[in-house]
């Protein structure tokens, strides 16, 4: 059998899961859109097409996780017109630049929200610890998390990449022991470090977002100055 006569199956068995449509539900959740929406994990072409077939169908039910598929649409790892067709519908709240309400990482992290490029963070020499994947090189978090994340503009010298860290339903995706939450990190936005702004829209608007971390790819990475644009 074919992936298209897979999918198509698949399709039909939940339509026709009757009760059980739930339980289908969280599987997909699970197994399919919550690795859609992380960093780092490798979601085969099949696996991504199958998820946005079968994605509609939970999300009219009422069985799929607003934050968890925005997540995954707005994911630059797993892209997913599907996902991001699904996810289109604008979030309330006017949007503008929000400070962070607490930083971890690289000193003199608060230089990046400074409102100054001509002051810095060397990022690029930040020792990789255990909690790289969800801190990377400098965190800015948020409490409450945000309502919405819509765009993020970097002013740097260097290469990397930003991770949102949007909490999820419990067990639903990574989970953070210190913290004590579950939470899926996807990359929403690439940036050159040309030493002019730059900007990334999102794809769609994440929502319930914990966190906003950057990860450096050189050594001689500076950051200069990060605006996360969003609503509380």
């Amino acid at each position: 059998m074919n992936a298209q006569a897979d999918t198509a199956l698949a399709k039909w068995n939940l339509d026709h899961a009757g009760p059980g449509t739930a339980a289908a539900c969280a599987s997909l959740v699970q197994l399919g859109l919550a690795p859609a929406a992380q960093s780092d994990i490798t979601v085969r072409p099949p696996v991504l097409a199958l998820v946005g077939t079968l994605a509609p169908r939970c999300a009219q039910e009422g069985h799929l996780d607003d934050a968890v598929l925005r997540a995954a649409a707005a994911n630059l790892g797993a892209p997913s017109p599907a996902l991001v067709a699904l996810a289109a519908a604008p979030l309330e709240g006017t949007s503008g630049a929000i400070k962070p309400d607490h930083l971890e990482g690289t000193e003199p992290r608060h230089q990046a929200f400074d409102r100054d490029v001509k002051t810095g963070v060397p990022v690029g020499k930040a020792p990789k610890s255990e909690r790289w994947e969800a801190d990377g090189a400098l965190r800015a978090g948020y409490a409450p998390t945000l309502k919405q994340l819509v765009a993020v503009r970097i002013h740097a010298t260097g290469p990397g990449s930003v991770r949102a860290i949007v909490r999820t339903p419990k067990g639903v995706g990574l989970r953070d022991p210190e913290k004590d939450f579950s939470f899926v990190n996807p990359t929403v936005c690439r940036f050159q470090g040309t030493g002019a702004w730059e900007e990334c829209q999102l794809q769609t608007p994440l929502r319930d977002v914990d966190s906003v971390s950057v990860l450096p790819e050189r050594e001689d990475v500076v950051l200069n100055e990060v605006e996360i644009i969003g609503a509380r």
